[in-house]
């Protein structure tokens, strides 16, 4: 292992070329996940869905093989390499969401989620543990920022483009059209770039995978920041599935400006979040390192209010500016966390603490935060009819703000758990 500041084993030029392209597979990765729920309402009017079984669908049957595979694929990451990993799984989520173009029940789009998931899972984790071999420990912040602008970048370019091939064409065709980009894509990448040597080189890999999880549980600092991820897992993934059907219901959108609205807005304010979350985060680090958990805190705990305008204001744009502001907050925290994991995590083993924060995270957050939101949805609509929906997502706002004071409180514990490793040996 080396000791300098600089990676070692590729150019500058190779390095920004991978770092670029995992940007690239991040925005496929948010798009084709939150694919589904841009075109839930069509999905719904033609399969005869209920709101319970969409926030079955969107959240049980795709977390279960996403929470569930990732750590194993993280392990495997670790061991074998990332770059493999993630091309591969970026094959198989992409032939999956083409195949989610063909389903004609609830069943079938239950299965197709499930195969999404399974793929996906080899995204997040692997491809942080990989920026965290590219770029120095200096620059990791900055470098998760970028990586993490992709979620914008898909928001941005890729959205609107699904709106108006839905519109046009149907929804059907807007799932095609993302699997086969993403199929395509993956080819290039397994073919052009290179493995990050220390990567491929670490006798920590070794380290069982049992052993590898029971350390990191050990860690009071990932243990609390574990329990705010939770919370606000399920604020963010029932914003994100129910958004779009919130703006039909309430505000009367068509799927076409929902698409045009939402998804540059939020990609925009995303792409910034990323960006002044990584670079503040790199800059307050040096300061203390206590500021990779306060910082995210308090971005969190400012979603609430933005979320709440976002719910109860009538003026549409209000109601655009109270998404764009909860956007740039949402994006802004998840920098500074990452770079906080992935400093109390054994250098070799990175991939598997990230896929172990994400499986239990995705768990609570994917199946509690579309499901309480959809039960909700249909209890209280005999009573509040298109109305009810508000309801739900003001207890998934709720949720952010929990989590916020819980990352508050473990930064507390960030030094002492982060001297354990020396950054040199990152």
């Amino acid at each position: 292992m080396t000791t300098r500041s600089e990676p070692a084993g590729q150019s500058r030029l190779s390095r920004a070329y991978a770092l670029s392209f995992l940007t690239l597979i991040c925005a496929f990765n948010y798009f084709d996940r939150q694919l589904l729920g841009l075109l839930l309402p069509q999905i719904k009017a033609e399969l005869a869905l209920t709101d319970t079984q969409i926030g079955l669908t969107t959240g049980l049957a795709f977390v279960l093989c996403y929470s569930l595979a990732g750590v194993p694929l993280a392990r495997l990451a670790d061991r074998v390499g990332r770059r493999s990993v993630i091309a591969y799984g970026f094959a198989f989520w992409s032939i999956a969401t083409l195949a989610t173009g063909w389903v004609t029940s609830a069943v079938q789009l239950a299965a197709a989620r499930f195969v999404t998931g399974a793929g996906e899972a080899s995204g997040v984790a692997p491809s942080n543990a990989m920026v965290s071999d590219l770029v120095s420990p200096q620059r990791r912040s900055l470098g998760l920022g970028l990586l993490s602008s992709g979620n914008a970048l898909g928001a941005i370019f890729l959205f609107p483009l699904a709106g108006w091939i839905a519109a046009t064409s149907g929804w059907r065709a807007a799932f095609f059209a993302a699997g086969g980009a993403g199929f395509l894509l993956a080819v290039v990448f397994r073919l052009t770039v290179r493995e990050p040597m220390r990567a491929r080189q670490s006798p920590e890999a070794r380290t069982s995978l049992k052993t590898a999880m029971g350390e990191m549980l050990q860690v009071r600092s990932f243990r609390l920041s574990m329990l705010a991820g939770c919370a606000m897992g399920i604020s963010l993934y029932a914003t994100q599935i129910w958004s779009p059907t919130f703006l039909e219901r309430i505000h009367s959108l068509s799927v076409t400006e929902i698409a045009a609205s939402i998804g540059p807005i939020r990609g925009a304010s995303s792409l910034l979040g990323a960006l002044l979350g990584g670079w503040l985060s790199s800059r307050l680090e040096r300061r203390d390192i206590r500021w990779l958990l306060w910082l995210p805190g308090l971005a969190v705990l400012a979603v609430v209010p933005a979320d709440l305008l976002f719910i109860w204001a009538d003026s549409l744009t209000i109601v655009l500016m109270g998404y764009a502001l909860a956007g740039l907050l949402t994006t802004m925290h998840l920098v500074p966390l990452y770079a906080a994991l992935l400093r109390v995590a054994p250098p070799a083993t990175r991939a598997t603490a990230m896929a172990l924060f994400l499986l239990v995270v995705n768990l609570v957050g994917q199946i509690a935060g579309p499901l309480v939101v959809g039960m909700l949805n249909d209890s209280l609509a005999a009573s509040l009819g298109a109305g009810a929906i508000r309801i739900g997502m003001v207890a998934a706002a709720l949720a952010a703000g929990i989590a916020g004071l819980l990352m508050l409180v473990a930064a507390g514990s960030l030094s002492p758990d982060a001297a354990r490793f020396r950054e040199g040996e990152a």
